[in-house]
């Protein structure tokens, strides 16, 4: 899975463009369901641009994010359902999610929680001068990218933290 994120000041805070893909495999024998899911706090002004699937050129044509029914303050999205064969078919599975989320302050943070087993998480962060960026520490680090071997479960996160940085005084 890779995920970049494109940080970009507005009047009221901070806007981050996501543009994330990853890739399904299947290592059973048979072939298993999948219903890509996405989900946010209302508060986060979740918008969602795109989001794609190789297997079918219309899944994700009407895509929006709506509320969720037992949590008025959480938007989600849920994909239809897609069919994904056997790793050993060969056949290969990619999904995108482009979306944006606005912070209403200068500094802040985001939680990327992991729905899935997912290894090889590659972040890679786009910001203006003067934004510090940071991520859960990684040994795959340098200093726009970092990258997690590690395998991630179900429930597994990371944090994607920002804040300004200090500007010299004149004195110092």
């Amino acid at each position: 899975m890779s995920m970049t994120c494109v940080f970009s000041e507005t009047d009221n805070g901070i806007k981050i463009d996501f543009e994330t893909r990853f890739e399904l495999i299947n290592p059973t024998l048979g072939t298993q369901p999948f219903k890509l899911y996405l989900a946010f706090e209302k508060a986060e002004h979740p918008e969602l641009k795109k989001v794609t699937f190789t297997g079918d050129i219309l899944y994700g044509k009407d895509a929006r994010f709506s509320f969720r029914d037992e949590e008025k303050f959480v938007l989600e999205y849920q994909g239809k359902e897609a069919n994904i064969k056997p790793e050993k078919t060969g056949e290969r599975y990619w999904f995108t999610a482009d979306y944006s989320l606005e912070y209403p302050t200068a500094s802040g943070f985001h939680v990327q929680s992991f729905g899935y087993p997912t290894i090889e998480f590659r972040l890679t962060v786009q910001k203006p001068k003067g934004l510090r960026v940071s991520a859960s520490p990684t040994s795959g680090h340098n200093e726009n990218e970092w990258i997690y071997r590690d395998l991630f479960m179900i429930g597994d996160h990371i944090q994607i933290r920002w804040e300004q940085s200090e500007s010299p005084t004149k004195d110092s």
